[in-house]
C-alpha cells in the first residue's frame, strides 16, 4: 500500500474536514499517476471519499449553526428558542436524510466501482490467458511446420535419388539395347554382304565355264570342219544346226541351274530373316512380361508388333494381310502343334485393350505411347477379324 501524507486539517481537534475546492483531490490524482490500483489503494480512495462527504455535511451544520445564532440574537428569548428548535429539529432531520442518502449512493458507488474493477480484471486475465494460448499454438504450429518441411525435403532428395537411379540404369539397358541391335544389323549387313559376294563368285565361275565350253565347242566344231570339209554342204549345215542346238540348249540348263542355285540362296536367306523376326517378336514380348525394370524405354519403332520387319515405322505398317502371314507362318516356333483357333485365342489375350495398357503403358517411353496405342488397337482389330473368320 502507498502512504501519502494527508492535508492539514482546518479545524482544531479530531474535526477532519475538506474544502469543496478539492484540496484532496491532488492525493488522488498521485494514487492514479503510479499506475494500477491494489486493493489496499482502492479502499483509502473509499476513505477520502467518505471524508469528504462528512466534512461536507459538517461544514453545511456549521453555516446553519451561525444562521441559528444570528436569529437568537434578533427575535425574543423563547420564541427564538422555540423557532431554533424547530429549526435545528428540522436541520438534523435534513442532515440525518442527507447523510443517509450519501452513505447508499456511496455504498452503491463502491459496488459498482468494485464490479468495474472485477470485470475489467477478468477480462484483463482472459487476454493475457488467450493470448499465451495463441502464442503457444503459433510456436507448436511452426515448429509442425518446420518438421514437415523438413519431412518433406528429406522425402524429396530420397525420390529424386531414386529416381536419377532408376534413369541411369534405363539408360545403360537403352543403350545394351541399341549396341544389341546395332550388332545385329552390322552382323545382318555383313552376312548380305557374303552372299553377294558369293553370287559374285558363282557368276565369274559360270562366265569362265561357258567360256571354256565356247572354246571348246568351237574347237570342235573347227576340227568337225575341217573333217567334214570333203562332206556334202548339206551334211555341214545339218551338224551345224545340230551344233547350234546343243549351244543353246546347254546355255537354257546351265542359266536356269544358275536361276535355280540363286532363288535357293535367296529363299534361304528369307527364310532365316522371317526365323528371325518369329524369334524376336516372342523374345521381346517374354522381356515385356518378365521384366519389371522396363519403365519409360522402350520406343515405338522396338516394340514387337506382329509383322515381318524389325521395326515399324508408323502405325500404318499394321495392314490386315500383314498380320495374317505372321500370326500362321511355319517358321513360329511357338505354335507348332496348334491349331488356327488356338493360336488366336493367345494374340486375343496378348492384345487385348485393357490387359495391353495396364502391361505396355509404364514401360513405353514419353511421346511414343499414342503411336503405339494406335498400332496395338489396329493389331487387335485384324486379331479379332480373323477369329470371327474362324
Amino acid at each position: 500500500m502507498r502512504v501519502i501524507a494527508p492535508p492539514p486539517s482546518r479545524f482544531p481537534g479530531n474535526q477532519i474536514y475538506v474544502d469543496r475546492d478539492d484540496a484532496v483531490q491532488p492525493l488522488v490524482d498521485q494514487l492514479k499517476a503510479q499506475g494500477p490500483l491494489d486493493k489496499d489503494d482502492q479502499l483509502m480512495l473509499q476513505g477520502l471519499a467518505r471524508l469528504r462527504i462528512e466534512a461536507m455535511m459538517r461544514e453545511a451544520y456549521h453555516n446553519q449553526a451561525v444562521v441559528v445564532e444570528n436569529a437568537i440574537a434578533e427575535f425574543p428569548r423563547l420564541d427564538r428558542y422555540r423557532k431554533l428548535k424547530e429549526a435545528g429539529e428540522r436541520k438534523r432531520r435534513a442532515m440525518r436524510e442527507q447523510r443517509e442518502k450519501a452513505l447508499l449512493e456511496k455504498q452503491a458507488e463502491e459496488r459498482r466501482a468494485k464490479e468495474r474493477l472485477e470485470a475489467l480484471h477478468a477480462a484483463a486475465l482472459k487476454r493475457d490467458m488467450e493470448r499465451r494460448r495463441r502464442e503457444r499454438q503459433l510456436l507448436e504450429e511452426e515448429r509442425r511446420r518446420k518438421l514437415a518441411e523438413a519431412e518433406e525435403q528429406r522425402r524429396r532428395q530420397k525420390a529424386e535419388a531414386e529416381a536419377r537411379r532408376r534413369r541411369e540404369r534405363e539408360e545403360a539397358e537403352r543403350l545394351a539395347e541399341l549396341e544389341r541391335l546395332r550388332e545385329l544389323h552390322i552382323r545382318r549387313l555383313r552376312e548380305m554382304e557374303e552372299q553377294k559376294r558369293k553370287e559374285a563368285e558363282m557368276r565369274r565361275r559360270w562366265e569362265e565355264l561357258q567360256r571354256e565350253r565356247e572354246r571348246q565347242m568351237k574347237e570342235e566344231q573347227e576340227r568337225a570342219a575341217r573333217e567334214a570339209e570333203e562332206a556334202a554342204r548339206r551334211a555341214r549345215e545339218e551338224q551345224e544346226r545340230a551344233a547350234r542346238e546343243e549351244q543353246e540348249r546347254a546355255a537354257r540348263e546351265e542359266q536356269e541351274r544358275l536361276a535355280q542355285e540363286k532363288e535357293r540362296l535367296a529363299q534361304e536367306d528369307a527364310n532365316m530373316h522371317l526365323r528371325q523376326i518369329c524369334d524376336l517378336y516372342e523374345r521381346k514380348w517374354t522381356e515385356l512380361k518378365t521384366n519389371r525394370e522396363l519403365q519409360n524405354i522402350v520406343s515405338f519403332f522396338e516394340f514387337p508388333f506382329p509383322v515381318f520387319t524389325y521395326s515399324c515405322t508408323s502405325p500404318s505398317d499394321i495392314t490386315y494381310e500383314r498380320v495374317r502371314e505372321f500370326l500362321f507362318h511355319p517358321f513360329r516356333p511357338s505354335i507348332e502343334g496348334k491349331s488356327r483357333k488356338e493360336i488366336l485365342k493367345v494374340e486375343v489375350l496378348r492384345w487385348h485393350p485393357d490387359k495391353f495398357d495396364t502391361l505396355i503403358f509404364p514401360k513405353m517411353r514419353d511421346g511414343e505411347w499414342e503411336a503405339t496405342k494406335e498400332a496395338a488397337g489396329l493389331v487387335a482389330r485384324w486379331v479379332t477379324r480373323l477369329m470371327a473368320e474362324e
